[in-house]
């Protein structure tokens, strides 16, 4: 990954970032900016799927005083904040097909006109699009523009799910661990007690993101041993693990739905109010599995 990163960087062409949420697309476009000839020009990210549909224009492109109610002031667009940089465009397939025809129109002219204004502004982007579908099937099936995916992918880079990365998980799980104790200023504990064959066994459907929150939940001792980040010589009860294996499939689901709890609750099979009472004999937050991206 790495390697295929430095060439695509070099070449300064437009490109697609695919992985599923959590794997660091947003980290790769950084690296393709910093090591590409416009590392000195400016990174601009928008997340498409944030935004209103009403919004998504006046974010890509500006707009003028007056040109619509609420618009006091004039407005500079992401694609002329990032001339001389790298646009990256985050969860590109949620961007809607009206707004894909101008985005088209401005990339393939390397000029912008901001709503409610009356003259072109030259530009000069770089994109990075990031998606976590395949945006040629998706063209296929006329839910994007086929003409803006070839515009767009003149390279592409694919991230692997964490599960696929066994090698790595270790590597990663112990630099986070040790990036968490520095910034709370804790001491470092002792990494070599992790159950490593524990940590490659696990899901991680929230890959990187995920691993990023067990880590500091690990530093912060807030994660104990049982609960699936344990020591090779942890000895506990029937009972105690009984709970602890309760206590992983409960924060599981929290993290499969984002924290929502009747959606937890259905994918549990379990009354709402169960739920509840289980969380809290857990002494689980639901906030903290809240993906605020």
């Amino acid at each position: 990954m790495r390697q295929q990163t430095k060439v695509v960087a070099g070449s300064d062409v437009n490109t697609i970032i695919y992985g599923e949420t959590g794997t660091g697309k947003e980290l790769v476009a950084r690296a393709l900016h910093e090591l590409g000839p416009r590392k000195d020009g400016p990174f601009v990210a928008i997340n498409c799927g944030a935004l209103h549909e009403t919004l998504i224009a006046s974010e890509l492109f500006g707009h003028e005083s007056g040109a619509f109610t609420g618009a006091d002031r004039r407005h500079i667009g992401k694609l002329e904040q990032a001339s001389g940089g790298t646009l990256f465009l985050d969860e590109i397939e949620s961007m809607p097909l009206g707004q894909q025809t101008q985005l088209l129109r401005a990339l393939q002219g390397q000029t912008i006109e901001r709503l409610g204004g009356k003259s072109e502004i030259k530009i000069d982007v770089r994109v990075v699009a990031a998606a976590k579908e395949d945006l040629e099937k998706a063209s296929e099936e006329s839910r994007f523009r086929a003409d803006l995916y070839y515009r767009l992918a003149v390279a592409t880079l694919t991230i692997p799910p964490l599960r696929e990365r066994g090698d790595d998980i270790a590597l990663l799980f112990v630099n986070c661990v040790t990036k968490a104790c520095l910034k709370h200023g804790l001491p470092v504990p002792d990494i070599s007690e992790i159950n490593l064959d524990d940590l490659r066994g696990r899901s991680w459907s929230g890959n990187v993101r995920e691993l990023v929150n067990a880590a500091e939940r690990y530093a912060l001792q807030l994660e104990s041993a049982s609960a699936g980040l344990g020591t090779e010589n942890v000895r506990s009860s029937l009972p105690d693990q009984i709970d602890a294996f309760e206590k992983k499939v409960i924060s599981s689901a929290l993290r499969r739905c984002a924290g929502r709890i009747q959606e937890t609750a259905d994918y549990l099979d379990i009354p709402r109010k169960k739920l509840y009472l289980r969380m809290q004999h857990h002494n689980i937050d639901k906030y903290d599995f809240v993906d605020t991206k």
